[in-house]
């Protein structure tokens, strides 16, 4: 699923990858991306996305796990008051519903992706930052099955 969310982006022309270190290992296994960035500071990450995607006028693509997304809080604010488009890819590795309300000011819209069929192009036009979230325990089993779909449209 996360491969084919990326297939999605890159045919779209929308190809910065930027990802926490604490996922590395996973985007790379699941993916093969080779070409994409690595921060270890998650605020960090936030705001260097937030710069690449001001130089290049294209959405800048941030995977983080659920933990990492209250630390980009102030970059995410900030792409929202500059109308640049980031897109957060949350990977939720826990059971757990993330609670998303302590950065809800700072997202213009929030989905959670959990079928291939309905990732689409509109889901990524954007004057600020979405919130992507995948739950992990969803997306083995939508590997399998493909019969999951985009479960919400929040406009926040």
């Amino acid at each position: 699923m996360i491969k084919y969310l990326c297939n999605v982006l890159a045919k779209h022309d929308i190809s910065n990858f930027i990802v926490s270190n604490e996922l590395k290992n996973f985007f790379e296994s699941k993916t093969g991306i080779k070409t994409a960035e690595y921060i270890s500071d998650t605020r960090t990450l936030t705001f260097y996305a937030l710069g690449k995607a001001q130089l290049s006028n294209k959405p800048c693509v941030i995977f983080i796990d659920e933990y990492e997304l209250p630390n980009c809080y102030t970059g995410l604010m900030e792409a929202k008051f500059q109308k640049i488009p980031l897109i957060v890819v949350m990977i939720c590795c826990y059971k757990t519903e993330f609670d998303s309300s302590s950065i809800k000011e700072a997202i213009i819209r929030e989905y959670s992706i959990l079928s291939k069929d309905n990732i689409t192009f509109n889901c990524f036009m954007c004057n600020g930052p979405i919130l992507l979230k995948l739950h992990l325990s969803e997306l083995n089993a939508a590997e399998n099955t493909k019969d999951l779909i985009l479960k919400t449209d929040k406009t926040i």
